[in-house]
This record gives structure tokens, C-alpha cells and sequence, in this order.
């Protein structure tokens, strides 16, 4: 039996490589889906926003990072005035990349729900 903790040592450090592979597979997975996400929803504005497209595309920047957005915070992240960000939250809306949260008619929140539902399927998924 002297040679059980060396076995035991031996095994956790397979399991634990294991484990390790599991996750980073997971994340590698995940990694390829933002980017695919990111490159599809970039398609899909430039030909439907036209001339708005250029802030469209910073704002979907700004949405991979923060994907929860009010219309002030369009403003400020993108220094426009209120009627573009306004505007602009609304053509996101309107093209499915942004979906309003609260039922509001003021103070709305937007989610950028394509890229929420990445993660919450890889956390049914585990």
C-alpha cells in the first residue's frame, strides 16, 4: 500500500487535467460563438441602417462589452445628442439586435439578448 498516495496523486492530477480540458474547450466554443455572433449581427446592420450604420456598428462594440444599454448611455458612450441615440436604439430594436426589457415607456432597458443567450445556454449546457 505505499505506493496508494502516489496512485491517488497521480489520478487527481488526470481528473484535473481533465476538468481543465472540459473547460477550456467550453470557453473555446464560446470564444467562436461571439466572434460568429459578432460578424453575423455586423452583417446584418451595414445593409439595413445604411448611414446610421457607422454608430450602429460602435454601438454593437459597446453592446459585447456591456450588452444591457439605456438610450443616455448610447449618448454619452457614443457622444451623440439624444435624438440619435434614441434613433439609433430604435432601429437596433426594430432589426432584432436590441430587445426592450421593461415594458416601459421611459427609463426602457435594452438587452442584446443574441449574446446573453450565448452564455445561459453554455450554463444549461454545464
Amino acid at each position: 500500500m505505499a505506493h496508494a498516495p502516489r496512485f491517488h496523486a497521480i489520478f487527481q492530477h488526470v481528473e484535473n487535467a481533465s476538468a481543465l480540458r472540459t473547460v477550456a474547450d467550453g470557453a473555446t466554443r464560446t470564444a467562436c460563438d461571439i466572434v460568429n455572433l459578432r460578424e453575423e449581427t455586423r452583417d446584418r446592420i451595414s445593409p439595413l441602417l445604411g448611414r446610421r450604420s457607422g454608430n450602429a456598428l460602435q454601438l454593437l462594440d459597446h453592446l459585447f462589452k456591456n450588452p444591457y444599454v439605456i438610450v443616455n448611455h448610447v449618448q454619452t458612450a457614443l457622444e451623440v445628442s439624444q435624438p440619435t441615440a434614441n434613433a439609433l436604439v430604435a432601429a437596433l430594436e426594430e432589426i432584432g439586435v436590441l430587445v426592450e426589457t421593461t415594458g416601459r415607456k421611459r427609463n426602457r432597458v435594452f438587452a442584446f439578448e443574441d449574446y446573453l443567450k450565448l452564455f445561459h445556454e453554455r450554463e444549461q449546457r454545464n
